[in-house]
């Protein structure tokens, strides 16, 4: 069961990458996108106090923020980008390959 955080998450990685195409294929950038909205409070922060604040928690972490992706592209098509195509159009001849 989603909490209503996880929820939130969900919904805000969806628009970022319905509106940014190109957070369908690149972690780094939907990450980016995921950091700038949390930073709007705030938006003339140093670069040394984003450092303290994500060291304390107050930012949404990498890993949650590409897990919530992979999800989201795994439940919804029109989620997955270039990438995800290419790496499922090849897996069953690197399944074979590896004998699996």
């Amino acid at each position: 069961m989603l909490t209503q955080m996880h929820f939130k998450m969900k919904n805000k990685i969806e628009q970022l990458m319905l509106n940014y195409p190109k957070a369908m294929d690149d972690d780094n950038f939907l990450q980016a996108l995921v950091w700038k909205g949390e930073m709007s409070a705030n938006p003339n922060i140093s670069a040394m106090d984003f450092l303290r604040l994500y060291a304390a928690g107050s930012f949404t972490a990498p890993e949650t923020i590409r897990r919530t992706r992979q999800k989201l592209q795994e439940e919804k098509e029109y989620l997955r980008g270039k990438k995800y195509k290419i790496r499922h159009e090849h897996q069953e001849t690197w399944k074979k390959d590896l004998g699996y």
